[in-house]
């Protein structure tokens, strides 16, 4: 079977957008983390989940953070929410353990929105939305390649309600073109899928960046090639936006439009 790599669809799927990065699939050597249950509490208490639906019912699902920042609480998710858009009805807020907790309509969802920059969004936490432990925010400085991180995502068996917790090495920080962020590798060939999109990412206990995009490997057999279609499977390259911390000022509504990143690429569902 001839396999083609694509070097490397670095897929945003909080809500199925896609997107491409230059990152390479370069190998390395494996290696296996796992999150003592100390570690997996402190994470899950500050972990929301997030669905948006449209009036037809189609919607997307992924995840946030409830963060203590400038003397308030906030809520920091990804920045490719494609359903939030004029046909958007309602939006869920869950609690890591699955609990629905809150459902607000799209007006009341909008209003909370206090920055937004492409890889991170801020939300205002909305009143009745109770029970989390806010995390602290970690300076961008405090995390670079060689690192070892933790990072949420949504558990991936069965109707994955919940969220698990898991390791990541970090590969380099980079800053070019839009956000800022960080190329990590997931312990034991983790990886992240669509709804995984905004799961915070972890280092010495603090919030340092938010998942964004995850790696795929596309395969083309001759039955794909004679009927036109490609089998698509993920890799445990990830990308994480690192948290804009100079502009999240809770005092001030600063929403920005911008690119998430300039070549679009192949969705993954």
């Amino acid at each position: 079977m001839k396999v083609k790599v694509l070097l490397i669809a670095m897929v945003i799927f909080g809500c199925g957008a896609a997107f491409m990065s230059n990152q390479s699939e370069a190998a390395a050597a494996p290696f296996t983390m796992t999150a003592d249950p100390a570690t997996t509490q402190h994470i899950s208490q500050s972990t929301v989940q997030i669905a948006m639906y449209e009036y037809d019912n189609s919607g997307g699902r992924g995840l946030g953070t409830v963060v203590w920042h400038n003397g308030q609480t906030a809520i920091i998710t990804h920045d490719h929410w494609s359903h939030l858009n004029g046909n958007l009805n309602v939006v869920e807020f869950s609690s890591a353990m699955g609990e629905l907790l809150l459902v607000l309509n799209a007006a009341e969802f909008q209003s909370l929105i206090q920055y937004r920059d492409g890889g991170a969004m801020v939300l205002a936490v909305p009143a009745g939305l109770t029970g989390f432990v806010p995390a602290s925010l970690a300076g961008t400085a405090a995390v670079k390649a060689g690192d070892t991180v933790w990072m949420a995502r949504r558990t991936p068996v069965g109707d994955r309600n919940t969220v698990e917790v898991i390791g990541a090495m970090v590969d380099g920080v980079k800053d070019g073109n839009g956000p800022a962020y960080l190329q990590m590798r997931g312990s034991g060939n983790a990886v992240v899928i669509p709804g995984d999109s905004g799961g915070g990412v972890w280092v010495n206990g603090q919030l340092v960046a938010n998942v964004w995009s995850g790696g795929v490997v596309v395969s083309q057999g001759w039955f794909d090639k004679l009927v036109g279609s490609e089998q698509v499977s993920g890799t445990n390259s990830i990308n994480a936006a690192l948290n804009p911390l100079g502009g999240i000022g809770m005092d001030v509504e600063v929403v920005e439009e911008t690119a998430v990143t300039p070549l679009e690429g192949k969705l993954f569902r």
